[in-house]
């Protein structure tokens, strides 16, 4: 008897989720949108990484649009990276940025709080516990 085990597709990248707010260094990135089964088409990052996380995956894809605004923006469906985005993919001298991603406190009242990336040293006083 067949087993769908057998015909599943493999991932090649982790929610960011699922890291929770370890250090991760990023070293590449890419777009890569994301579609829920029955719901609208989702723009997304995905990041290729110094550190391999669970199955030996170099990759952590996100939806969180505070983190993809820091990589890039869409005008009329045309890609246009940040400087920050511009100088992960530099050819001649690519930089790498380890990273975390945390929950932050919306600093508008009544505003919702939200994930970020920063600086892997930040202190964790500024992650807002829940």
């Amino acid at each position: 008897m067949a087993r769908l085990d057998d015909y599943s597709e493999p991932n090649d990248s982790l929610n960011l989720k699922t890291i929770d707010g370890q250090p991760f260094t990023i070293i590449d990135w890419e777009r890569s949108d994301f579609q829920p089964m029955g719901e609208e088409s989702k723009i997304g990052i995905k990041f290729t990484t110094d550190e391999k996380f669970d199955g030996g995956l170099q990759k952590l894809h996100t939806t969180r649009q505070i983190v993809i605004q820091k990589f890039f923006t869409i005008k009329d469906g045309v890609v246009f990276s940040t400087k920050l985005g511009k100088a992960v993919k530099d050819e001649n001298d690519p930089q790498k940025f380890t990273v975390r991603c945390i929950l932050k406190k919306s600093t508008k009242e009544n505003g919702n709080d939200y994930y970020d990336l920063v600086d892997s040293e930040v202190p964790r006083t500024q992650e807002l516990k829940l």
